[in-house]
């Protein structure tokens, strides 16, 4: 969503890219979901749909907060990364390697947003997006 909506050519370019590793990422755990027998989640759809929204909210403060939004996304989804490969059982290796490389990705995003600038978010807006990752972690496992 952000890419969609912000007028900084350079951000637009950044985003683009971390969009191609962000579906592989998606590519790299339907794979696996599919090797263990599991499905995905039913909300999937509405997972994108909100991911989405935020992003655009973010395209739309331009290059102020454009990169800070990058950077608190990318911190958040490392956090999450390290619960679920706490979660995961010992002996499985397999899992725990992809989303190892993963993670690397979601640093080296990271890494980026703050070379472009990255500029602090409002604690409302960062409180607001782990509540939201907190429901949709708790919908997800519960259904």
């Amino acid at each position: 969503g952000q890419a969609a909506f912000t007028d900084d050519v350079n951000m637009k370019r950044q985003l683009h890219i971390m969009c191609s590793e962000e579906r592989e990422h998606l590519k790299i755990c339907h794979g696996r979901l599919d090797e263990l027998g599991a499905k995905g989640s039913i909300f999937n759809g509405l997972w994108y749909l909100s991911s989405f929204t935020l992003g655009a909210l973010a395209g739309l403060t331009q290059k102020r907060y454009g990169a800070g939004f990058i950077e608190e996304t990318e911190k958040q989804v490392s956090r999450h990364l390290d619960d679920s490969i706490d979660k995961l059982p010992v002996p499985d290796l397999r899992s725990r390697e992809m989303l190892g490389y993963i993670k690397e990705d979601e640093a080296k995003h990271e890494k980026k947003a703050i070379e472009m600038g990255s500029e602090d978010i409002p604690n409302v807006a960062k409180e607001s997006m782990h509540l939201l990752s907190k429901i949709m972690k708790k919908i997800t496992y519960y259904i």
